[in-house]
């Protein structure tokens, strides 16, 4: 079956198409009509698109800044019902760190040099708190490619600090 339902409940189109060539590709878009129905009338224009040979040319997908896809990111941990201190954590992140520096790069243009720039940035703070950042754009690159589709794929990889573990705080018998 290649109609799918999200956690989230948006129906989504999944199916992988052979091209006369013998290449492959995963065709993964969320169905414009939410119902089985609409969703494999969906599947059979998208079909008929790649036989055509019109389907790359009407699929023109604008990459948004990480300023424009912050709301997104946020609406989505909501979705998913993530807890509201997480999601207060996440808004916080964006807006000390993430939006400051790498609010105005499109999602596909963030590279290597960024992560590091971003790295020198908080590397007065503790490296808890870099590597909360860090998972913080990490997440949310994920989610503009696995979830959304507005980029292909995660542009780079993200490594995470090495962090020394806490403390264990005993009590006394005082």
């Amino acid at each position: 079956m290649s109609v799918r339902r999200r956690k989230s409940g948006t129906l989504f189109v999944d199916f992988l198409y052979r091209f006369p060539d013998g290449r492959r590709e995963r065709i993964r878009e969320p169905s414009p009509v939410q119902t089985i129905r609409g969703a494999k009338q969906y599947e059979d224009r998208l079909r008929q698109a790649l036989l055509d040979g019109t389907y790359n040319a009407k699929k023109e997908v604008t990459v948004p800044t990480l300023a424009e896809f912050e709301a997104q990111f946020i609406a989505h941990g909501e979705a998913v019902r993530n807890k509201p201190r997480t999601i207060d954590e996440k808004k916080s992140l964006m807006k000390l760190y993430l939006v400051p520096l790498l609010g105005k790069k499109r999602l596909d243009d963030i590279n290597e040099g960024d992560i590091v720039k971003l790295k020198e940035m908080l590397k007065a703070k503790s490296p808890k708190t870099c590597n909360n950042v860090l998972a913080a754009l990490s997440g949310l690159l994920r989610v503009a490619a696995d979830e959304y589709g507005v980029i292909k794929q995660i542009p780079c990889r993200i490594r995470l600090l090495k962090a020394p573990p806490p403390p264990f705080r005993f009590y006394d018998q005082e």
